[in-house]
């Protein structure tokens, strides 16, 4: 399935900072635009990725637009994370947005994917003995050529006769389906 989020080079090194750095749970808010069959499914992929497969539905209701887009409304639960899913309203407005909240650092993935920031935690100079999101980093995105990412981790998969780690089986995308499909009847 082509979730191509998982080929990103950012996406990639994300999954590693958060296999590295990450001790408790992450809070994640997903804003996503259009239909969730198309747009958010991605997204759910992604979180997938990231901390394995939801292990519960805590809250989810859904609706069809007049243009015929599924609207899903969500908070899922996965081994390290709460992941929530937030339609936006505007059809022709293109926003994805995720946020990614951790005890050590907050990551924002902007515009679709385009830009991405990522704030570190320092001290906070105002209340002793807390800490604050400061440092930033910026990361650019080649974000508008993904499908050379994806093409390169096929060509890989192919050449080596093993799929990359990254991409998304056929065990998973049909669990994502299920899972769409289950959230849609909510």
């Amino acid at each position: 399935t082509n979730y191509m989020r998982r080929s990103l080079p950012e996406t990639k090194v994300f999954k590693q900072k958060l296999n590295f750095e990450l001790s408790g749970k992450s809070e994640v808010i997903i804003k996503y635009s259009g239909c969730f069959e198309n747009n958010g499914s991605h997204f759910l992929d992604l979180m997938s990725y990231f901390y394995g497969p939801p292990i519960k539905v805590l809250q989810a209701s859904s609706e069809m637009t007049l243009h015929s887009l599924f609207k899903i409304r969500a908070t899922l639960a996965h081994h390290n994370a709460i992941c929530t899913y937030v339609p936006l309203p505007s059809n022709s407005v293109v926003e994805h947005e995720v946020e990614v909240i951790t005890d050590s650092f907050k990551l924002i993935i902007g515009r679709a994917g385009r830009d991405i920031k990522i704030y570190d935690k320092l001290e906070d100079p105002d209340f002793l003995g807390q800490y604050e999101y400061g440092k930033l980093s910026l990361l650019t995105s080649n974000y508008l050529n993904f499908m050379q990412y994806v093409y390169d981790d096929i060509y890989l998969g192919l050449s080596s006769g093993k799929l990359p780690a990254n991409l998304c089986d056929i065990e998973t995308s049909l669990r994502n389906t299920k899972l769409i499909q289950e959230l849609k009847s909510l």
